[in-house]
């Protein structure tokens, strides 16, 4: 089994997979979004993203 598919199931937490080099690297299939922290492009998006599904999460839990 892939390694991403057994971390998804033995843990019941989002999981968001970021791709980081883009600026140097080939897309990565199975990651949820992209970046490049080098020329900061996608960072914004990813903590968008991060500070939404942290936000979702702590709202379940109220």
């Amino acid at each position: 089994m892939h390694l991403l598919e057994e971390i998804k199931k033995e843990f019941a937490v989002p999981i968001l997979v970021v791709a980081n080099k883009t600026d140097i690297s080939a897309p990565v299939e199975d990651a949820d979004m992209s970046m490049s922290t080098l020329t900061g492009e996608g960072v914004e998006a990813v903590l968008e993203r991060l500070f939404k599904m942290v936000t979702d999460v702590a709202a379940v839990q109220i």
